[in-house]
């Protein structure tokens, strides 16, 4: 697993990243406050796993505890650009009170939000090239 540190606490692929950007799709597991500088650590993480093929990337936030309104907007960012390149971005596992938030102002009706970390690759696995289902 590799790993970032910077505004999050704690950023870690679910994968190797070179083998799951070879399949199109990335599980990205995040942990702490996600705000301006860790979308910013985020978006590039992605950005590099983008050169290297990955198109759709799921964020797993079981152990995200806080998200600000700078943090949100960034994640609105990057689902934007990512869907502009026909790829995707998708987070799973959200906290009730996080999940909350992001209700409140409405990211579930733009950016999918999944129970489990399961449920989002299975989506992200039939869009992706290469995996068949």
């Amino acid at each position: 697993m590799s790993g970032i540190s910077k505004g999050c606490d704690e950023l870690r692929t679910g994968e190797p990243p070179g083998q799951a950007a070879d399949r199109g799709y990335v599980l990205l597991r995040l942990a702490g406050r996600i705000d301006g500088a860790a979308t910013c650590a985020l978006a590039g993480k992605i950005d590099e796993l983008a050169k290297r093929g990955a198109v759709h990337f799921v964020l797993s936030c079981a152990g995200v505890a806080s998200i600000s309104c700078s943090g949100i907007a960034g994640l609105c960012l990057m689902h934007r650009g990512l869907s502009a390149r026909r790829g995707s971005l998708a987070l799973a596992g959200v906290r009730p009170r996080v999940l909350d938030v992001l209700r409140m102002v409405g990211v579930p009706a733009v950016l999918p939000v999944y129970d489990d970390e399961e449920d989002a690759l299975a989506q992200v696995r039939r869009r992706s090239p290469g995996e068949g289902a």
